[in-house]
């Protein structure tokens, strides 16, 4: 029988150590042990085969974390988007926010903060599950205002020229929600 002290065989293994949180908002990283494994013969007459296993290098793998995109930037996902392509800023087709003044918004105009969440929404919108959403629709309302579905006001009805008497086609019904506009 013949004596050998050589590899026979070796196999790479990657071997996560730790993950942590990397100093940029929404990168995140792991650190890799890479071991290698060796088989040799050993034993009496070395007639048995043995497994060592020696540590040669660290590795650092650095990518962005869940919700976010777009490495070495990663950006937050708010609904399927990053700042790059419009996120919190979607267009509405059939809705418009009519401001005093007469300008209009069909926008929401808001920022992706963090994954599925925009803030700073424009008046006349909210922010919903990664979405700057239009305010819901009040009859003969231009302007309505709200932080959620259930709580919006009207803040300027239709054909109005100033907020004083005799100067609106429709005003507010002081309902305590001023959820209609009539004439």
């Amino acid at each position: 029988m013949r004596k050998t002290f050589g590899i026979v065989a070796v196999v790479s293994a990657f071997i996560s150590l730790f993950a942590f949180s990397y100093a940029e908002i929404g990168v995140c990283s792991h650190y890799y042990k890479h071991e290698q494994k060796f088989f040799y013969y050993c034993g009496w007459l070395w007639n048995k085969k043995c497994t060592r296993y020696v540590q040669y290098s660290e590795q650092l793998s650095i990518y962005c974390c869940t919700g976010y995109q777009h490495y070495p930037n990663c950006y937050p996902v708010c609904d399927g988007k990053t700042i790059l392509n419009d996120a919190c800023n979607e267009q509405y087709y059939s809705d418009v926010i009519v401001y005093r003044g007469g300008e209009t918004r069909d926008r929401g105009g808001g920022s992706c903060s963090s994954p599925e969440n925009c803030t700073n929404c424009a008046d006349g919108f909210y922010g919903d599950s990664g979405r700057c959403l239009i305010c819901p629709s009040i009859v003969n309302c231009n302007h309505r205002r709200c932080t959620s579905s259930s709580d919006n006001y009207c803040e300027y009805c239709q054909y109005e020229i100033k907020d004083r008497r005799s100067w609106r086609g429709y005003t507010r019904h002081f309902d305590g929600e001023m959820k209609q506009c009539k004439s």
